[in-house]
């Protein structure tokens, strides 16, 4: 009986150092200091924060934009050599590229559910930069399945 006890004091004592080191994970609010534009000729770079929506609507669903639109930030990572930096997306609606330095990171399509996006290998010791490519057009892939011009109610705002 000593020996058991023995034992499982040794195991409890091993799990609860055991982790240290991932318990010192740093979370960021990355909703700030981000720039919007529709892809359009000629549009500019409009300064917004997270969460956004390409246009703002009545409570009508007849005139919602629908195309491609741009996100970019502009950000730092301090000492992040040895380390895993995820960029973590509560939802994209509803497909979305994402390009860390001007390289193509990921695609996810869908804009429910959330994604996260490792984005380690991709990140300088400088200035970096996030660029988000949003398409919200029509794609019967993607909820709610038909086209906007035909629902009786909408899901999202844009």
């Amino acid at each position: 009986m000593k020996f058991i006890l023995k034992y499982l004091f040794f195991l409890v004592f091993l799990f609860s150092i055991g982790n240290i080191n991932s318990q010192s994970r740093t979370k960021v609010n990355f909703g700030s200091d981000w720039e919007f534009k529709r892809e359009e000729a000629n549009a500019n770079w409009e300064k917004i924060t997270i969460p956004h929506t390409a246009k703002i609507e009545p409570l009508v669903v007849n005139d919602q934009f629908q195309g491609t639109c741009w996100y970019q930030k502009k950000f730092r990572v301090a000492h992040s050599k040895n380390k895993k930096i995820f960029l973590y997306f509560e939802g994209v609606m509803q497909e979305a590229d994402v390009w860390i330095n001007d390289q193509k990171v990921t695609n996810h399509k869908g804009g429910y559910l959330p994604f996260t996006v490792d984005v380690s290998p991709f990140l300088k010791s400088k200035e970096n930069t996030i660029k988000v490519k949003v398409n919200n057009e029509d794609n019967s892939e993607f909820l709610p399945g038909k086209p906007l011009k035909d629902l009786d109610f909408n899901y999202y705002g844009g």
